[in-house]
């Protein structure tokens, strides 16, 4: 019932016949329609212009402004597709695919490489690597090490040059084992291997010896050494081999010898090296009286013929000194008692044949050198009853005495020999005991029988036979009461 009229919404001022119609989603002026001469919902476009590129299109449909009095066009949502168009219209052409355009690699079934570049997919929502046409695949190199060194055919580490060996390969240190261990194409390098050396000892004599020889390897192959060249002992007076021993192949060097002479006696001489130095030959001494002394004999100082004791190189050998109390005995020369100039000792005959003594007197008094089968010999042919073999010899004064073993069938007291010392001063004397047998040649002795000392017997009726010798020194073994003074020195010889 108003005047203007009709009020189609009576509940909003702003909207009655009168008003000016808006782009709000209202019928302002109550004419029965909404929106009208703004087309909204109509499809629309929107043209970009970029510096560089072509004008760029998008779609939408119009929508309201915000103030209300006109229409705009609402793009529609435009994802980036990957067709090398600005499908969003920002300016820049697919620029989603951060890796459109870059290198890659296609792998095969072999696993070989074949050079591409990333381009759009054909759905154009992603990328994926196209090979270049024409391009060669690149294959990977397989590292082929039969020895599992690390080092072969094709590997990080480098070749080999024998793949069947680990130890053999650039990596390794050059040994000294006629390989190439590093791989450098030389063998041995830095060692010398085969160039001339010489080696100097120093004798226990004293003076040296030298030997030639080359450059060896050492056996774990760590170093080299001056590997001795063999040389033959020759009879010249020098220790050729350098063993210590001058001329040891020719024992007979220096011992006496003869020559037949005209009327049927013999001329003494020395065996000395024959000229060609592989052999000795006997020496004529014309400085010595002819002897006509059996053959095997000659004459000694008192001018008795006699066998000459045979000049044999020791097996083992020591000393002792009576006046320091002094000794290198030991192995099988066992020292049980030395000091105050005596001593008694042990000898072990079990890998010998022959006991040589070779000692110094001086001004002897009482008993002086003792030599017994059993350790109860008392002198004199004495014995505790404890062995059968019970032989013994022993010196008393300037005399020397042997008395046989039980086992005598002859004479007990078989040697008695005079003057075999000098009373006053020093005399050295050589004494060669044996199984069964007693030498010398200053003064000559000469005997032999079952009854003398022995070496592993075959029985003994009042022990266990053995292969030990027993020497009392100044003193007469078993018997510290039986003693004497005079000898200073004695060297024991086994062989």
């Amino acid at each position: 019932d108003c005047e203007p009229g009709p009020d189609c919404n009576d509940n909003d001022a702003d909207i009655n016949p009168g008003q000016s119609e808006f782009c709000n989603g209202l019928d302002d002026n109550c004419d029965g329609e909404t929106d009208e001469n703004f087309y909204v919902g109509d499809a629309c476009t929107a043209t970009f212009e970029f510096s560089g590129n072509e004008p760029c299109l998008r779609r939408g449909t119009l929508a309201c402004a915000d103030d209300g009095r006109s229409a705009s066009c609402n793009l529609d949502p435009a994802p980036e597709l990957c067709d090398g168009v600005d499908n969003d219209c920002n300016g820049s052409i697919d620029e989603t695919f951060v890796n459109l355009g870059e290198s890659c690699n296609l792998t095969s079934a072999v696993n070989c490489l074949l050079p591409g570049t990333m381009v759009c997919n054909s759905d154009a929502d992603d990328t994926l690597c196209q090979a270049e046409p024409g391009a060669a695949p690149v294959c990977p190199t397989v590292c082929v090490d039969e020895d599992g060194d690390g080092y072969g055919t094709d590997c990080d580490l480098g070749d080999d040059c024998d793949d069947s060996n680990p130890n053999i390969n650039p990596g390794q240190t050059e040994l000294c084992n006629a390989s190439d261990d590093n791989c450098n194409n030389e063998v041995d390098e830095g060692f010398d291997v085969g160039d001339s050396c010489s080696a100097t000892f120093n004798m226990a004599a004293g003076g040296t010896c030298m030997r030639d020889g080359i450059i060896q390897c050492t056996e774990d192959g760590s170093d080299a050494l001056c590997g001795l060249l063999p040389v033959e002992e020759i009879c010249d007076g020098e220790d050729n081999d350098c063993n210590g021993t001058i001329d040891d192949p020719f024992p007979e060097v220096g011992s006496t010898c003869s020559i037949p002479a005209n009327n049927g006696c013999d001329q003494p001489g020395t065996y000395v090296c024959g000229e060609d130095r592989s052999d000795v030959v006997c020496h004529a001494d014309l400085n010595m009286p002819v002897s006509c002394c059996p053959d095997g004999e000659v004459e000694n100082e008192a001018g008795i013929c006699c066998a000459p004791v045979p000049n044999q190189t020791c097996s083992y050998a020591c000393d002792i000194n009576l006046d320091t109390g002094e000794s290198n005995c030991s192995q099988d020369v066992l020292i049980m008692q030395l000091f105050d100039k005596r001593g008694k000792v042990r000898v072990d005959m079990e890998s010998y044949s022959s006991m040589e003594l070779n000692f110094e007197v001086c001004d002897p008094s009482g008993y002086t050198l003792h030599v017994a089968d059993s350790p109860t010999c008392n002198g004199w042919g004495g014995d505790g009853s404890t062995s059968s073999n019970d032989a013994e010899i022993h010196t008393h004064g300037t005399k020397l005495h042997g008395y046989e073993s039980d086992y005598s069938t002859e004479n007990k007291h078989f040697l008695n020999m005079e003057d075999y010392f000098a009373e006053s001063g020093c005399s050295q004397r050589q004494l060669v005991i044996t199984d069964q047998g007693l030498n010398g040649f200053e003064p000559c002795i000469q005997d032999s029988n079952d009854a003398l000392l022995r070496i592993n017997p075959m029985l003994d009726n009042e022990g266990t036979p053995d292969a030990l010798w027993y020497l009392g020194l100044n003193r007469i073994f078993s018997s510290s009461s039986r003693k004497g003074n005079g000898l200073k020195s004695i060297n024991i010889c086994l062989y």
